[in-house]
């Protein structure tokens, strides 16, 4: 049986505290990095109605969870994983109700309201009228 031998090789780049070193010396990144935070965008969310039901603000931004097809990816700024949130401008407006739904039952949302990233537009056009930011 052959024995394999590791050699290491130098590497020239920084590297910051979202990286960490590997047996080949490059870098893997441990942390995606934050999203920037938008809470002027989020105001302008919680004074909408909830795009799902229609109740009267104020209400929640929900950052959208749901991923799209591969094809439609690009209408997130900042696409949803496991243990990321998606950006504060893709949050969509819920109630309260709606909000704990989504997220207590989320096929039970789906089912009478469809995916969450369904309504970036609507959000996105009824807080339009105000300057965005982003």
């Amino acid at each position: 049986m052959a024995q394999s031998t590791l050699i290491a090789m130098p590497f020239s780049g920084n590297i910051t505290g979202n990286e960490a070193m590997n047996l080949t010396q490059r870098p893997i990144f441990t942390k995606s990095p934050k999203a920037k935070l938008n809470p002027a965008y989020l105001a302008k969310v919680r004074a909408q109605h909830c795009v799902t039901c229609g109740a009267a603000p104020p209400n929640d931004p929900h950052h959208c969870r749901d991923m799209p097809p591969l094809g439609e990816q690009g209408l997130y700024n900042r696409l949803p994983g496991m243990s990321l949130k998606s950006a504060d401008e893709d949050a969509i407006t819920l109630c309260r109700g709606c909000h704990d739904m989504f997220h207590r039952d989320r096929e039970r949302f789906h089912k009478m309201y469809g995916y969450d990233f369904e309504y970036l537009f609507v959000t996105r056009a009824a807080v339009s009228d105000e300057e965005i930011g982003f």
